[in-house]
């Protein structure tokens, strides 16, 4: 091998002989590591490997009990055992590690080489060892006739046994479309079930890696792409966990244009409507002019132009600095675009208007104003934070003789929040509060209470949408979807519960008052509910809020995801909460998740089950419906046991020492999730203390739901694009975060201008030594070729720039002909070449 030849040569003998032993020791730490796997798995299944196994003579009850608990005590043994050898390999291997670099300077082109060849016999070594370990724990499950998943990353499940009842509770067809059974099954999976990707998703990975470089020397930066790049070389795409009817399924209700797919506002559920009815629906809604206004014109240059000059007063006079300036400069004009979720719990099922915000002028400024008025929301003795603090709260409430419990419910809420209002209850918190003095402080920034409330002022009075090609303004209220609606809604409520509260009548003054954002639990007197919701009522003096109300229903009342059950003697237990419409319908065990999201879902509904319910008793139920519902859901006996023996079992000094030192984490990327290769990407990753989040790569929301006005190419913002050339087979790559058709024009203007001034050969070969503007015209007027601006097309999407330009660079080297003058605004390592 060249690699040990050129060592030999350079270094001799025993540097050669230092690589062989540090190539030993990694193999020794992938098989000693899929070992642990192995022992781990048999400990967690009950299962005893053949090596371990005792045999007894007595064949009594007390006997194998003995022996099951020594196959217990061996098995822990072993994982310790394992564990101090791994513990030495990887002293042995930093030793050698070290020899190496005091005698090979981080410089040497070797150095690369060596990295990539020992991750090579590293990861061959470790898969090579999966395999065999997979196949012996197959083995000895089938053996004791265990069909639970083989290995940790394993997560391919039996396919939950539906009923005709179960199947109607998460697909719920309002629609004239008959669904076919595949269909039904595709849609039954829940839309956040996510598909297998027919490939490896190098592209997302090298963007992952360039972005994990950017915080590590450079000498980590090459051994990181150098890893990343040879595991990516021996990884393969993972098995369907679709059928081929179900595949069918999902691309015939991708182009089924009659009907309209989408999650229910509550429950989970998804639901058909025909798209003709969801449409009036919608139009009835928008046809109501005292909250909505049709507008004949885009607003968003006007607005834009406004944005543009509050944010550079600002930086003008240095009360921002220049970074958050650029951060908050919209240079997307995309409007925003309303859907809605249809409300299946109400007859008719009326819909809710939400507002996509998302790459809009003013998505960013709304962003950091939520940011800034953060801390001023939630101060109040009367706010829960959630249903923890509720329990803890509720549990020493006793109701006495004559009261009961009560809830009351504001009415539109978002729609309703008078703007004017909120603006001058911030404005007085500001200035009476030491918040904004803080935030300056912390950030560098010279902000006034005025600027915070001109931009608030800005944000919640632009609220505008675009639906089927009409634009509206919403006249009223905080629109849904924008990130400081729900800030300004809480605050709205805040000043008014304050009220309240203080000029409600004795006789009707609550006794206890908690509120989640418009959700009221009180206790009151049982006469005096009437005369507290006309109290209500009448407190807002812009007679915007309205309140409903409910009364306790046998001694029960619902609040947050809590049941509050009253007992005789007046105290209080609490039950989990479920509405009518609640489906029980949780992540797929079979969609194309990593384990550990899957066991969040598990661990999520055990710890809502642990800091709620309060008595024992009730705590079993729930753990029998969490069993069954999760059972529905394709979720295995072992995935349970598992979350709840880590829940039962305190943690180790060991395991708070690795909390810590995540701590220093040297930055977190996201990858996507493929099955077999984001484990193995993360393990690298994890080596130069780096932190991976993994996300699932397709979703059947992503395929399916589709409500929202489609934006036409040439409006598209935050693009990476590509435009043709007609004879040859180049094509320019470039990117933008304004809109694609402007771009476009740019390009295609000053190549036409220029192309049509060259008449003759000398004023060609003259225009040739001219650096164009734009790269496309160099291609132009060096080899008279014409463009195919018609064919020009958008090959990407990315809102933040830097990985714009990772992505541009990207599509450059793997496009290869290309008219570019260079390879993008990022300078994208050659080692990720072969990949394409």
């Amino acid at each position: 091998m060249n690699l040990f030849k050129n060592l030999r040569d350079d270094y001799g003998k025993n540097t050669v002989k230092h690589l062989r032993d540090l190539e030993n020791c990694e193999k020794k730490i992938a098989r000693h590591r899929n070992h642990l796997v192995y022992t781990l798995r048999c400990r967690d299944l009950n299962l005893t490997p053949p090596s371990l196994k005792l045999k007894c003579p007595i064949n009594t009850k007390k006997a194998r009990d003995i022996i099951n608990q020594a196959h217990r005590g061996l098995i822990r043994e072993r994982v310790r055992v394992i564990n101090n050898k791994l513990d030495s390999l990887k002293e042995n291997k930093s030793s050698l590690e070290h020899e190496l670099k005091s005698v090979i300077p981080a410089e040497s082109p070797l150095e690369g080489q060596i990295s990539s060849h020992l991750t090579r016999v590293r990861e061959n070594t470790y898969v090579k060892a999966k395999c065999r370990q997979v196949r012996k724990l197959q083995n000895l499950a089938e053996k004791n006739q265990n069909k639970a998943p083989i290995h940790r990353g394993q997560t391919v499940a039996s396919e939950p046994d539906l009923t005709g009842t179960q199947m109607k509770k998460w697909v719920i067809n309002l629609s004239k479309y008959k669904l076919s059974e595949p269909q039904t099954k595709v849609l039954a999976k829940g839309l956040n079930y996510a598909v297998s990707p027919p490939d490896v998703c190098t592209d997302e990975f090298v963007l992952a890696t360039e972005l994990a470089c950017k915080n590590l020397p450079y000498a980590d930066a090459v051994q990181l792409r150098s890893k990343v790049a040879s595991t990516l070389r021996s990884s393969k795409p993972p098995k369907s966990n679709v059928s081929n009817d179900e595949r069918k399924a999902i691309n015939v209700l991708k182009k089924e244009d009659s009907i309209v797919i989408l999650p229910a506002d509550k429950g989970k559920a998804t639901v058909v409507l025909d798209k003709q009815e969801y449409n009036e629906k919608v139009d009835k809604m928008l046809s109501d002019t005292k909250t909505y206004e049709q507008l004949s014109a885009d607003p968003t240059p006007k607005y834009k132009r406004k944005l543009v000059s509050i944010l550079s007063r600002l930086s003008d006079e240095e009360k921002i600095t220049k970074a958050k300036y650029k951060q908050l400069y919209p240079t997307a004009e995309n409007v925003p675009r309303l859907y809605c979720t249809p409300k299946i719990h109400k007859p008719n099922a009326p819909l809710r208007p939400i507002v996509d915000y998302t790459s809009t002028i003013g998505y960013e400024t709304s962003k950091w104003l939520a940011d800034i008025l953060a801390p001023m929301v939630g101060n109040s003795e009367h706010h829960v934070v959630n249903s923890k603090q509720l329990a803890e709260e509720m549990v020493e409430v006793v109701i006495e003789e004559g009261d009961i419990l009560n809830s009351h419910d504001v009415v539109s809420l978002f729609t309703c929040t008078p703007v004017n209002k909120v603006l001058d209850i911030v404005k007085e918190r500001l200035q009476k509060g030491s918040w904004l003095k803080e935030y300056n402080k912390s950030y560098g920034y010279n902000l006034a209470t005025e600027d915070v409330v001109e931009l608030l002022d800005f944000i919640l009075s632009t609220t505008y949408f675009t639906f089927r090609g009409n634009i509206f303004r919403q006249r009223f209220g905080a629109a849904m979807g924008s990130p400081v609606s729900p800030l300004a809604a809480n605050i709205f409520m805040e000043h008014l519960e304050g009220t309240a509260i203080a000029t409600a009548p004795m006789e009707c003054k609550p006794k206890l008052w908690k509120r989640y954002v418009d959700d009221i639990l009180e206790i009151v007197a049982k006469d005096e509910v009437n005369a507290l919701t006309d109290h209500l009522n009448q407190v807002d003096d812009t007679d915007s809020i309205k309140f409903t109300y409910e009364e306790e229903k046998d001694g029960k009342i619902p609040f947050l995801d809590a049941l509050i059950v009253r007992r005789d003697d007046g105290s209080i237990k609490l039950l989990v909460y479920r509405k009518a419409t609640h489906t029980d319908q949780y992540l797929n065990f079979r969609s194309h998740h990593p384990l550990h999201h899957k066991l969040g879902v598990v661990r999520t509904l055990m710890d809502r089950k642990n800091r709620i319910v309060t008595e024992d008793e009730d705590k079993e139920r729930e753990d029998d419906h969490i069993k069954g519902a999760l059972q529905k859901c394709g979720y295995p006996d072992w995935s349970i046991k598992k979350v709840k023996d880590q829940m039962a079992k305190p943690k180790s000094k060991k395991e708070r020492k690795k909390k810590d030192d995540s701590n220093k984490s040297k930055g977190l990327v996201v990858v996507p999730y493929v099955e077999g290769v984001s484990e193995r990407i993360s393990r690298v990753f994890k080596t130069y203390n780096i932190a991976t989040a993994m996300k699932p790569h397709c979703t059947l929301r992503n395929l399916l739901v589709h409500p929202k006005d489609k934006r036409e190419p040439h409006n598209s913002t935050d693009v990476i694009y590509s435009i043709p050339c007609k004879n040859c087979n180049s094509a320019y790559i470039g990117e933008t975060g304004r809109k694609f058709g402007k771009r476009l024009d740019e390009h295609k203007t000053e190549a036409e201008k220029i192309g049509d001034n060259i008449k003759t050969r000398a004023t060609r070969k003259a225009s040739q030594y001219v650096i164009h503007k734009s790269a496309i015209t160099d291609h132009v007027v060096e080899n008279n070729h014409v463009i195919d601006w018609d064919e020009a097309k958008i090959v990407g999407k990315e809102s933040n720039r830097y990985k714009r330009w990772i992505k541009e660079a990207i599509t450059i080297r793997k496009r290869g002909n290309t008219m570019n003058r260079d390879e993008g605004q990022y300078n994208l390592s050659h080692i990720f070449d072969d990949l394409a």
